[in-house]
């Protein structure tokens, strides 16, 4: 995946913010970053595989429309990737499935409508998973294509991480922003809760489905979150020096890579260089049974939001989400209360007792590097808590693990302080750029 020097029009090398300040300046227009990134993916997408759906014809139209534009907003230009879960005007939402082969958006989801709304293009729609769940598509790792590149926000991922793209937006109910992020060596943000509106969205879990987005930088994840919510406030964002972190030693952390283990010591080394009060920590006893409170809500929730997939058209579901829909029907009424009432204690708990005592957790972005394979996206153990509590979570790239492949580690902040944690997120991007 070597990248040469930016000339000739290499435009799809620039980062989000650079974009839409050469746009601004009319340095570049629109029309020659799409035809640039258009290239970039006849070059590479044979072998990613990251696009389910463009349409060139009309990006470059809509791109010549906004160089004709006198007034630039905020992400002026800008083309993004789509989840393939997520409704673009004009483009089918297959959702990862037959089922959808058809199923032509006639309005654009709100957080495009936003987007749009900002000055920013639809570029394409990206590679989901079967209906954001484990059962991968066609996508490789752009580092080397006999790996996973995660779900399953697999597109959205890949396609920023290879260049044809700046930025992309994916969702995550258990890690399917923050572990793809990771296994394709670049940021990952999974805001708090509803931060990004999920109106036209399909939706998996009600309690837990959250759109993040898939940058090259911390700055271009704000710019877009900023273009995402039309709040300029995720924009404005300059680096905080955080004061306390806490190595947060999860239940599953022994089934993490050493090489992982090893990252986030190197990291916490860094830190504590540079005079920031490292301590390790375990979560209290209360959150022993929260991965499989998520499990419970989850499957309960996703076996009502496919019922009219499961009841129509069962031959065309896989076997994995089948199981999954039997599986969350068995789940009683009482259990899914237990299940919600345990994340909402959490929630309280790790406000009162971990936030108060700390600006932000690290912990593994995944158990380690894209495992070898295209049958499997990964394992979530290290992202489903943390999507329980909506609390906002980043992976920021910069290590490498095992067969020369990019890990990520991940940076967890407290419920609504996402402005905070993107802030001391660029903070920490800039000292381990400086020093890895």
């Amino acid at each position: 995946m070597a990248i040469q020097n930016k000339s000739d029009g290499r435009y799809f090398l620039l980062d989000a913010n650079q974009i839409v300040k050469k746009i601004s300046n009319r340095e570049i227009s629109c029309e020659s970053l799409v035809r640039s990134c258009f290239e970039r993916i006849e070059a590479r997408d044979h072998v990613v595989k990251a696009w389910s759906q463009l349409n060139k014809s009309s990006a470059i139209k809509e791109s010549k429309k906004l160089d004709k534009v006198q007034k630039r907003q905020l992400l002026h230009g800008l083309p993004i990737g789509w989840k393939d879960i997520i409704d673009c005007k004009g483009y089918i939402t297959t959702c990862g499935s037959s089922i959808y082969k058809n199923n032509l958006a006639l309005i654009n989801a709100a957080p495009v409508s936003m987007s749009i709304r900002s000055g920013a293009m639809v570029l394409g729609k990206t590679v989901t998973t079967e209906f954001a769940t484990s059962f991968p598509g066609a996508t490789t790792n752009p580092h080397n294509p006999l790996h996973t590149p995660g779900g399953s926000s697999s597109g959205s991922a890949a396609a920023v991480a290879d260049f044809m793209v700046p930025v992309a937006v994916g969702t995550q109910t258990g890690g399917s922003v923050i572990r793809p992020a990771s296994f394709c060596g670049i940021v990952g943000f999974k805001p708090s809760f509803n931060t990004i509106s999920r109106y036209g969205v399909k939706q998996v879990s009600d309690s837990l489905d959250t759109l993040g987005t898939f940058s090259r930088n911390v700055k271009d994840t704000a710019l877009l979150l900023a273009g995402l919510t039309g709040r300029k406030e995720y924009f404005d964002i300059s680096k905080i020096k955080p004061l306390k972190i806490a190595i947060c030693r999860t239940e599953n952390w022994n089934l993490a890579e050493k090489m992982m283990i090893d990252s986030i010591y190197l990291a916490s080394h860094l830190f504590s260089k540079n005079g920031i009060n490292i301590k390790e920590i375990n979560l209290p006893d209360v959150f022993k049974s929260l991965d499989s409170a998520h499990h419970d809500i989850e499957y309960y929730e996703l076996s009502r939001a496919l019922q009219h997939e499961y009841l129509t058209t069962p031959n065309l579901l896989s076997e994995a989400i089948k199981m999954r829909i039997v599986t969350g029907q068995q789940i009683k009424l009482s259990q899914y209360h237990l299940a919600s009432e345990l994340t909402q204690t959490c929630k309280e708990v790790i406000k009162e007792k971990i936030f108060s005592k700390f600006d932000l957790l690290i912990t593994p972005s995944a158990l380690g590097v894209a495992p070898k394979g295209l049958t499997s996206t990964g394992d979530a153990t290290f992202n489903r808590i943390w999507s329980s509590m909506g609390v906002p979570c980043i992976t920021l790239p910069g290590f490498t693990g095992s067969d020369n492949l990019p890990l990520g580690i991940q940076l967890i902040g407290p419920m609504r302080g996402d402005v905070e944690v993107l802030s001391k997120a660029l903070w920490v991007e800039k000292l381990l750029k400086k020093s890895l």
